[in-house]
């Protein structure tokens, strides 16, 4: 049958995943003398079946009737006229087949001969055997060269079947009559992609879109972007280059993990180590891939990086479970070094059935040093080398960033210091999770009234928060405490006294952000749930460098209770693990409570400052009316109500938090009432801050205060 038909549509094949990073982005030359033999060749293979089937068509000697299934058609099928061995008896004796028989071999030999194109890199890295390569060939034929699709359809006397199938191929070639399919390589590895058709036809066959185009020649284009941080000397490379190199040469496959927070290095890391090791890494990062098509996604990187010599490091949520890859054809293809980039404290890749025998190393990489921290700050900004030394240290011991958020804030271009600073305090807002809240920090030392005794030991905080970086910067200091290097203060006092304001006062003094953290919220009745939550919060509070404030200490740190059941059991275990995890939070941390009584005695030799707030006594609730009324009612009104403010102060005790709440109550009053702010209105916003505590402020009592501070 000669007549075609309108080409039928053929489903295309899932097209190829962009990954992070593809190290090997030249290719090298395009071998078009490859291409253009595999075309060579495909073509005088189909001139000498094309010879053949219209030598059994001759003898047939009835022309097709369209539409129509002949008595010829039938007797041609049933007698097996077109059978293999016939075909071979008529090769050996037709003179022309003999002559084709000779330009294929000379063909055969020449691809033979071809071991360095990328046709025969594909070859040789899946190791394709001879019917595989011959379907291969067919199948980059008809993408080069799309006339050849009619030659399909001719060849197997159906102008409906314009496509290559696995078998034309082995008639095509002369591999006779099989049950294959397309190979196992090809399937396995997704070069070829089979396509349904309709019952009594076979399958479509298609070359990947992503193998075309890369033996093509073409490449993905390069991404943009800065390039990444050098490398810290305090990383282990050379250590993970000798195990590497090691571990490969006794014959084993590798894995090697690296982890650490984003940020930290982990792919500049593997740069340094590829450089090293003269072998380039792919990236594959399973971002937003759904897990039920992970393997294929994966599948499709590791062809890519096997094509390209590479090795894949996995990275993203599937990280640490990489499917497990068969080899290319046999062992020796497969890849012999894998990577994983993993998040701290994540759990190490799983193992699959077919993981037996790889050897696992993990790499874990922490922040960087304050002396790295600083070079890092000299080396990614420009205008770092004239800044003053005292605030560059002060910028790289105060914020415990990550070489990616300094090279994020120095693509700012940031002038001064200060700059800086704001640049990296705005990026470490954005990553607070719901738990949290970054809370504004206005006050100063001056504007906290507190007792002697509780100023000095916030000024020992505030120091020993400045000193902490340089501290433990000292192998001596590490070797003394392995454990929590954190600094955890417990804030006590009755509400209103000033917990919150001196937190706020010292994340201002240290030029850091406060994080207020309501333990309320954190802790669950679910088993588990409260460890979980303070995990989420303190993981991205260490990347932030932040005072964390716990507001509610006491919902947690109670005295444990006797175990009656296993909730009981429960709640010990979540209070013991969120006090070891404040503990190794590497930052300031302070827990304000009203109720220091109820805490566990056993907890609270855990704190290294404890700082109680009292009450404030006569003079410093004097003190804490005037600042408040000469800022918010200014200098006019303070000297109109000074003598009847100081009554107030000496007689009735308030918390600052209610004397300021009562001067800005006063204020509303006197501005409702369309007068000036007058005693009266000050007596009566006490009057209502009082009877929020339900406590009693008669009206003798304010008569008597009305009458002392005169007309």
């Amino acid at each position: 049958m000669t007549a075609t038909r309108a080409r039928r549509e053929v489903p295309a094949p899932p097209s190829a995943i962009t990954i992070g990073e593809d190290p090997d982005r030249s290719g090298g030359e395009v071998d078009r003398a490859a291409l253009d033999l595999a075309l060579r060749r495909v073509r005088a293979y189909a001139r000498r079946r094309v010879a053949w089937l219209r030598h059994v068509w001759d003898e047939e000697q009835a022309a097709p009737v369209l539409g129509l299934v002949t008595h010829v058609e039938i007797d041609s099928v049933l007698l097996d006229r077109d059978a293999p061995a016939r075909e071979a008896a008529w090769r050996d004796a037709d003179p022309e087949a003999r002559r084709l028989e000779a330009e294929i071999a000379v063909l055969d030999d020449a691809r033979e001969a071809d071991a360095t194109s990328r046709l025969a890199r594909l070859r040789s890295t899946f190791q394709l055997d001879q019917r595989e390569a011959d379907l291969l060939d067919l199948l980059l034929t008809v993408e080069l060269e799309p006339a050849m699709a009619r030659v399909c359809a001719y060849l197997q006397d159906d102008a409906t079947l314009r496509y290559p199938s696995a078998s034309l191929a082995w008639r095509l070639f002369g591999h006779g009559r099989t049950l294959r399919g397309p190979g196992e390589a090809l399937l396995r590895w997704g070069l070829v992609t089979e396509h349904p058709q309709r019952a009594g036809e076979p399958p479509a066959l298609t070359l990947d879109p992503e193998i075309v185009s890369w033996l093509a020649g073409v490449e993905d284009a390069a991404e943009g972007g800065e390039d990444p941080p050098a490398p810290l000397p305090s990383w282990p490379v050379a250590e993970t280059v000798e195990w590497v190199r090691a571990a490969t040469s006794r014959g084993a496959p590798v894995r090697v993990a690296v982890a650490g927070m984003p940020g930290v290095g982990r792919r500049t890391f593997l740069r340094e180590c590829a450089a090293h090791l003269g072998r380039p890494i792919l990236v594959a990062d399973s971002t937003g891939v759904p897990e039920a098509e992970w393997p294929t996604v994966a599948r499709r990187i590791a062809r890519r990086a096997l094509l390209r010599g590479a090795s894949v490091a996995w990275a993203g949520p599937l990280a640490t479970s990489p499917p497990h890859l068969p080899p290319a054809g046999g062992d020796d293809a497969a890849p012999s070094v894998e990577w994983a980039i993993m998040e701290s404290g994540a759990p190490a890749p799983g193992r699959s059935e077919g993981d037996r025998g790889v050897v696992e190393h993990h790499v874990s990489l922490a922040l960087p040093s304050l002396a790295e921290r600083e070079a890092l700050w000299r080396d990614l900004v420009p205008r770092a080398a004239g800044w003053p030394a005292e605030a560059l240290s002060s910028l790289a011991a105060r914020f415990r960033v990550t070489p990616g958020e300094i090279a994020t804030v120095a693509r700012q271009a940031p002038s001064t210091p200060a700059e800086a600073e704001r640049l990296v305090r705005a990026g470490a807002r954005d990553q607070i999770g719901g738990l949290a809240e970054v809370v504004a920090c206005p006050f100063t030392w001056d504007d906290l009234v507190v007792p002697d005794l509780a100023r000095t030991q916030l000024g020992e905080l505030q120091f020993a928060a400045e000193a902490r970086p340089r501290l433990w910067e000292r192998p001596e200091a590490r070797r003394l405490f392995p454990g929590g290097r954190g600094l955890l203060a417990l804030f006590s006092g009755p509400p209103g006294t000033g917990k919150t304001m001196a937190s706020q006062v010292l994340a201002a003094s240290l030029g850091v952000d406060l994080v207020r953290i309501d333990l309320s919220q954190i802790v669950s009745k679910y088993v588990g749930e409260t460890s979980q939550n303070l995990d989420r919060v303190l993981q991205r509070a260490e990347r932030l460098d932040v005072v964390l404030l716990f507001d509610e200490g006491d919902a947690i740190f109670g005295r444990r209770t006797e175990v009656k059941d296993a909730h009981d059991r429960y709640a010990n275990t979540d209070t013991a693990y969120l006090l070891q995890a404040i503990e190794q939070y590497p930052g300031l941390a302070v827990l304000a409570t009203n109720r220091k009584a109820d805490i566990d005695p056993a907890f609270l030799r855990r704190f290294r400052f404890i700082v109680e707030f009292e009450k404030p006594g006569a003079a410093e609730r004097a003190r804490i009316w005037e600042r408040v009324l000469r800022e918010l009612a200014g200098e006019g009104a303070w000297g109109r109500l000074a003598d009847g403010v100081a009554a107030v102060a000496a007689s009735v005790e308030a918390t600052g938090a209610q004397i300021k709440f009562a001067v800005l109550s006063a204020l509303l009053l006197a501005e409702q009432d369309g007068e000036d702010l007058a005693f009266r209105h000050l007596i009566a916003g006490l009057a209502r801050e009082l009877q929020k505590d339900g406590r009693p402020f008669g009206e003798r009592e304010q008569a008597r205060l009305l009458r002392a501070a005169g007309p």
